[in-house]
Order: C-alpha cells, then structure tokens, then sequence
C-alpha cells in the first residue's frame, strides 16, 4: 500500500530528475555558446546575461510573477534575492555583485578588456576552489579562468533556482502541518484534503 510519504518521495526524485536534465541542457547551451569564444567581454556579457536569466526565474518562482520587478536592473534582483532566496549564501551575493560591477565597467567603455585582476577578484570570493583551479591548468589564461568562473556561477544560481523549483513543486502538492492535523488547501475553485506528517 502506497503512503503518502511513498508518493511524495517519488515525486520529488521524478522532479529533482527533471530539474538535473533542464540544467545539464541549459549548462549545454552555454558552453555550446561561449565554447569557442575567445574575447572576454563576450564571455563576460553572454554569462552574465544567463545569470540575470536564472535570478529572473527565482524572483518567479517567489512571487509568482515578475511583474513589479521586471524593470529592476542586475543589482537590484540580486538585491531583493539576498534576503530571500540567498540569505544563506552571503558568498554568492558578493559573487554576483562582483561581476556585475565588472560588467558595468566593461559595458560603459568601448575599448575596455577584462583584466586578469577584475577575473582574480570575482574568482578570490570563491576561494581556496578557485586557487586550485587556476593550478589545475598547465596553461591557464584569462579567457580559460573566466569561462570557469562563469560556468561555476551560473551552477551556483541555477542550483538556488532547482531548489526553489522543487520547493514550490513538492508544495503545491502537499501541505504539512507539525501538529499532524489534515490540512485543506485552496487549488483554484478546488479544495483538495491533504494526508499530514506527524
């Protein structure tokens, strides 16, 4: 006889699979479009574009709409998102804050190359996982360095959108209460009673 803890378990792994497969094809489209690019700024700009994507769909997911932030700028959803989706993840703001300002200066001067300094210092927030990548390499050069970073930063805010994805997905299809009462919930015109743990 099936549970409903059987029931949920089992969604959440169909779910988590379904978010691992989005990702990797996401991760896939990024590489396939930086891959072979060689000029930084481009690399620069395609990933943080794919960043503000990801913070996009975490304000969604949290608000059910972007509506009134559809206009915020970069820094602003990363903003509204420290107190809420990264409020434990203080090293990630400043992550995306650093990029964003090299973004900033890159997107403000025609003729600006990202230097290694401005890569070293998105990438020394990392720490002792960036040291050792940039050991790792036999010949690391800026371009290399920043693909990495890129690549590791949008892993980083893709895995804040999948567990918010999940958290909303696995909620929408049960409530829990602590005191192990059944709780109703309200699905459109709907009211559908739920098993409660206790």
């Amino acid at each position: 006889m099936s549970t409903i803890f059987d029931d949920v378990s089992k969604k959440r792994k169909e779910l988590e699979t379904q978010v691992q497969r989005m990702f990797r094809q996401q991760l896939d489209d990024y590489e396939d479009t930086v891959g072979n690019e060689e000029d930084t700024s481009v690399i620069l700009l395609k990933g943080h574009l794919l960043v503000e994507y990801y913070l996009e769909q975490l304000m969604i997911l949290s608000a059910d709409s972007l509506g009134q932030y559809s206009r915020m700028g970069f820094s602003q959803k990363v903003e509204h998102l420290r107190t809420r989706a990264f409020k434990d993840y203080p090293r990630l703001v400043a992550i995306l804050k650093s990029l964003n300002s090299t973004r900033n200066n890159m997107a403000h001067n025609v003729r600006y190359v990202v230097s290694r300094g401005e890569i070293d210092s998105i990438g020394n927030i990392l720490g002792k996982e960036y040291i050792l990548e940039l050991y790792r390499h036999d010949s690391f050069n800026d371009v290399t360095m920043l693909k990495w970073l890129i690549r590791n930063i949008v892993m980083e805010v893709h895995e804040q959108v999948a567990r918010a994805l999940l958290h909303e997905l696995l909620a929408s299809e049960t409530t829990v209460t602590e005191q192990g009462d059944p709780v109703e919930t309200n699905k459109g015109n709907q009211v559908d009673k739920v098993h409660t743990v206790t």
